[in-house]
């Protein structure tokens, strides 16, 4: 008769054990966003393009370095007049406090892309560069998405994107950019979008919240906010055909 040991035994139960661990955390992982509501958003996402090429708004930027706890040690305010140009990008206007242009900011990095930020998860080309898995409905009814890069991704986000499901339009966007940039340590942002008049009720950005830690130089760190907000939109030109009104595209 074989007399089992305490190593032979032990093996076949530890592989269980582990068989079983991974099976209770895979029965509460998020499931994978279906393929539909993939395109839902992005549908959506495109709409939020058409718009912002042909939108002209305020920004009222705020930087705030701060102190310990909600201290504020200094702070810098900047009112723009973003304007669209060649469809790519906005031109950042600074405004003094009558509303009169100062100065125009030509570098690329006072310009704002027309681009969807975290929302250029879903576009097609960007799809296989990324988890989108559904984490459920928040109290109020909206679509918790959850954005999770792989390691391929060098401009990304990892996040959560807040949806309604009937029209699949963006309400709030959490989460941070991925990788962080350079010199920073910390980071979390918020996107608030609002129903736009002049954009015939698509959902636009109304303010964004970034706070953070940037490592400034070796042994010293700076603790941030940075609060942006958007407002007076109106269109320059018409609006597009995927978001014009109804009542234009048909004929009398």
């Amino acid at each position: 008769m074989i007399v089992p040991t305490l190593k032979s035994s032990f093996l076949p139960l530890s592989i269980l054990f582990i068989a079983a661990l991974f099976l209770s955390f895979s029965a509460f992982a998020s499931p994978p966003l279906s393929d539909d509501k993939i395109e839902s958003i992005y549908n959506y996402t495109v709409k939020i393009q058409d718009a912002m090429s042909v939108m002209q708004y305020n920004v009222l930027s705020t930087f705030n370095r701060m102190g310990d706890g909600d201290e504020i040690k200094d702070s810098q305010v900047n009112t723009m007049l973003a304007v669209p140009r060649d469809g790519e990008e906005h031109l950042l206007i600074l405004l003094d406090e009558d509303g009169q242009a100062t100065d125009t900011l030509n570098n690329k990095e006072d310009q704002e892309s027309v681009k969807a930020g975290p929302l250029e998860a879903f576009e097609p080309e960007n799809r296989n560069k990324y988890s989108f898995t559904n984490e459920g409905f928040t109290e109020d009814g909206f679509l918790i998405v959850g954005l999770a890069p792989n390691d391929e991704v060098v401009d990304g986000f990892l996040g959560k994107v807040f949806v309604d499901t009937v029209e699949w339009a963006p309400h709030r966007v959490s989460g941070a950019p991925y990788p962080l940039p350079d010199k920073v340590q910390e980071m979390d942002m918020s996107i608030i979008f609002a129903p736009v008049p002049a954009a015939n009720g698509i959902y636009l950005p109304e303010s964004t919240l970034t706070t953070g830690m940037a490592k400034a130089m070796i042994f010293f760190k700076i603790n941030f906010k940075v609060i942006q907000e958007f407002s007076n939109y109106s269109a320059i030109s018409d609006l597009p055909s995927s978001i014009a009104p109804e009542s234009s595209n048909t004929e009398e």
